[in-house]
């Protein structure tokens, strides 16, 4: 089956999908000893050799991991500057994976790490609405007008940004507590959503992406996605259009249970 050459790039977990355009239009992509350059263009997976800075680029199999990430971790595969990054919490896995949208270095909590080019859009795309619930500690005393101007929506870099959820937890004179549901997923969204009505945010923890959550995740720590959680993403992902359905087996004409009463009718 043909797939864009720049999705097919992004699901061996090469880089995003954005990333192998720009990568084609630098020259850096052949298909079959060619110079691929169009956006556009189609290959056969298995069938077509694409070469990426004259290596072979082959499917690998998918990899999903959840983490905990702690505050001190930069959201990337390296970094310049040499801080730590969440990669160097991942251990035990040989394939090529990245995280899936960003947590801040002072930010913890849920993150995502795969080489599914497919569901890292699902997760982060704006058209895709997949929900983000965090919890976080803001600097003063929330008052209901704030709390109810924030869920009439602010303005963020020019457009008005409106939460799906908004819940206090906890709020003294010196600081708040809130539960708080995005869907939108701009840099630094929620942060700057309480910089708008003049309180900082000092803790931030992500617990929810769509279905996913933190369970069964201590701080610092990583597992695979277990069968259930990957079932519902893919389930809400082939909702959404992002994936087709995958196709079904045929069945044998006869169960096992209908083959052994017919043959048992034979012996009589």
């Amino acid at each position: 089956m043909e797939v864009r050459l720049h999705k097919y790039l992004a699901n061996c977990g090469l880089t995003s999908r954005r990333k192998a355009e720009e990568m084609m239009l630098d020259g850096l992509v052949y298909v079959n000893g060619e110079l691929a350059i169009e956006p556009g263009i189609k290959i056969t997976p298995g069938k077509d050799v694409v070469k990426v800075n004259g290596k072979i680029i082959r499917g690998e199999k998918k990899i999903y991991v959840l983490l905990n990430k702690p505050r001190g971790f930069v959201t990337t595969t390296d970094d310049d500057l040499g801080r730590k990054t969440v990669m160097d919490l991942i251990e035990g896995i040989t394939e090529r994976i990245y995280p899936v949208g960003r947590l801040d270095r002072d930010s913890e909590g849920l993150l995502v790490l795969t080489n599914d080019g497919d569901m890292a859009k699902y997760l982060t795309h704006p058209s895709c609405e997949v929900t983000k619930v965090y919890r976080v500690t803001v600097d003063g005393f929330l008052t209901d007008e704030t709390i109810a101007n924030i869920r009439e929506g602010v303005r963020i870099g020019g457009r008005k940004v409106i939460p799906g959820k908004l819940s206090i937890l906890a709020r003294n004179t010196k600081q708040s507590r809130v539960e708080i549901q995005i869907s939108e997923g701009l840099n630094r969204e929620v942060r700057r959503i309480f910089a708008t009505v003049g309180h900082e945010a000092r803790k931030l923890k992500r617990i929810f992406i769509g279905p996913l959550s933190l369970k069964g995740i201590s701080k610092g720590r990583a597992r695979l996605m277990n069968a259930k959680e990957l079932k519902r993403i893919k389930t809400l992902m082939i909702n959404a259009g992002e994936i087709d359905k995958p196709a079904k087996k045929a069945k044998n004409k006869y169960s096992h249970k209908q083959k052994f009463s017919k043959n048992k009718k034979r012996s009589r």
